[in-house]
């Protein structure tokens, strides 16, 4: 009984801050051809702007094909695979990812074309949620901006919960150790918000899915990961 009362405590609180907070991603055709890409160079004293917004022309691409998997969307990866191979030839990845992570990625970006192309969605997302993971671990402009990049691996647990849960990889270990590493993120990030409500309704959110997740709750599991995603839109606008 405890236990039921948690979850309806916790999707009533973040019911009434994510009804209104619901962003579907839009499709883009980018008709960008690699013979005219032009190459895009990256300062290195970028401003606290300036930084946001190369780091968002970097994780978007990655993002939104997890989104468009998620949602079954053939048509939208296929449009956003032109997105993610543009941020690739411009020159954007390799200016702002570790050579490690690039050599992850760019392996990983030739495993999307096959999978997008056979429409396994459930492939879709999950390599679409490493790269975006990969690329928030490994961003190198990261001075100024440390609580966005916070924020970013808050959405990374939503989308690698859900993608899991799409491919039926559901290893418990594998999803806890998902929750706890963004959980110490949530704790780094915490205390410098003002809004108690956001706060009790993050800490409800982390409850939740530590529970839902020990009980094997898949249904409730999947509910929470895509109110998280809801709610990092929320906070996000008081580190803006």
């Amino acid at each position: 009984m405890k236990n039921n009362t948690l979850l309806i405590s916790a999707l009533t609180s973040l019911f009434i801050l994510v009804q209104s907070s619901i962003v579907c991603a839009s499709d883009v055709v980018d008709g960008s051809s690699k013979g005219d890409t032009q190459q895009i160079k990256v300062a290195k004293n970028m401003n606290k702007r300036a930084a946001l917004t190369v780091l968002d022309e970097v994780l978007s691409p990655f993002e939104d094909m997890a989104e468009y998997a998620l949602d079954k969307n053939l048509l939208g990866m296929k449009k956003g695979y032109k997105k993610i191979e543009l941020i690739q030839d411009n020159g954007l990845l390799k200016q702002t990812v570790s050579d490690q992570a690039l050599k992850s990625i760019d392996q990983n970006i030739e495993k999307l074309e096959g999978v997008i192309n056979r429409g396994d969605f459930a492939q879709v997302a999950l390599l679409s949620a490493q790269m975006f993971g990969e690329s928030i671990s490994s961003f190198k402009h990261v001075q100024k901006i440390t609580n966005q990049l916070y924020i970013e691996h808050l959405d990374e647990m939503g989308f690698r919960l859900l993608a899991l849960i799409e491919a039926n990889q559901t290893d418990s270990k594998i999803m806890l150790n998902i929750i706890i590493q963004a959980k110490a993120n949530w704790l780094a990030l915490k205390g410098q918000l003002n809004d108690e409500n956001k706060v009790e309704s993050f800490d409800l959110l982390f409850k939740g899915l530590e529970q839902s997740v020990s009980t094997n709750d898949l249904n409730m599991v999947q509910i929470l990961a895509s109110m998280d995603l809801s709610l990092v839109d929320i906070i996000e606008k008081d580190f803006q």
